[in-house]
């Protein structure tokens, strides 16, 4: 019960009508209970036999996180974004305001801009690009009806369960264009991959990707509310992820949650 009483204080500042401070305050509980040894699941269970959990499930962003059908993706492209739809209720539209614009959501919708801004660019400069994204997250579409001819386009899936050359036999890409493919590997799957795909650049290529990092205000929150786990990267390791001839740069974003990294033939 050590959440439960906490979850009544949240629960009362959304029924008053004070949203920010109730989801504020929900954050910053489940961060706290996310960095405390066996306190994340405890925190977890009492948050779904309390209330406060059926008013969470108007947001939209919001899911059961018993439920392992939702589909984190189309969370992800709900903050992307101008409103949530006319089917969520009132109470919906007020946690969505206040939900879609703490830390770690501000940052995927940051992350998703970057990746629209990365692939402009390269189409602008008539490049060939290779983009690694789930084909519902809509990165193609954002160049509107124009010549993509010069875009071969793979879902992440796709690329972690077949051979990367496979794919691509004698191509030489200007920009591989991967933002979360790093989200479904581990730290030593992340390292092959990227090894596997910078063969894959041109002399003056680059592969850019990014990593969600550990630790990032709103973890607890996305974990628990969001109901996604993906994989989470150190600072440490964007140094390990360039090959044997290869040099990598990153740089985070405004947040701190993301860290992007770009790989050039050295």
């Amino acid at each position: 019960m050590q959440y439960t009483r906490l979850y009544d204080h949240v629960l009362s500042e959304l029924e008053f009508g004070r949203t920010e401070k109730g989801i504020n305050l929900l954050v910053g509980m489940l961060d706290v209970a996310e960095l405390q040894v066996n306190h994340s699941g405890q925190a977890r269970e009492e948050l779904r036999g309390h209330p406060l959990h059926a008013m969470l499930l108007e947001d939209p962003l919001c899911a059961d996180a018993s439920q392992q059908s939702s589909d984190p993706v189309h969370r992800v492209n709900l903050l992307t974004k101008q409103g949530c739809g006319d089917a969520v209720s009132s109470t919906g539209r007020r946690l969505f305001a206040v939900t879609s614009e703490i830390t770690v959501a501000r940052a995927l919708r940051l992350r998703s801009k970057e990746a629209e801004r990365k692939l402009h660019r390269a189409w602008r400069m008539g490049q060939k690009i290779w983009l690694i994204a789930d084909p519902r997250c809509g990165l193609l579409e954002t160049l509107g009806n124009v010549d993509t001819g010069n875009v071969l386009i793979s879902s992440e899936h796709e690329i972690r369960q077949s051979a990367v050359h496979e794919a691509v036999a004698g191509s030489a890409f200007d920009l591989i264009l991967a933002p979360n493919l790093p989200d479904l590997l581990s730290g030593r799957g992340l390292q092959q991959l990227t090894a596997s795909l910078g063969q894959q650049l041109g002399s003056e290529g680059v592969l850019a990707t990014s990593i969600l990092m550990p630790g990032h205000p709103g973890a607890g929150w996305r974990r628990t509310c969001f109901n996604w786990e993906p994989n989470c990267h150190e600072d440490a390791a964007i140094a390990r992820l360039a090959a044997p001839g290869f040099a990598a740069q990153s740089y985070r974003d405004e947040t701190g949650c993301i860290a992007w990294i770009e790989m050039r033939r050295a």
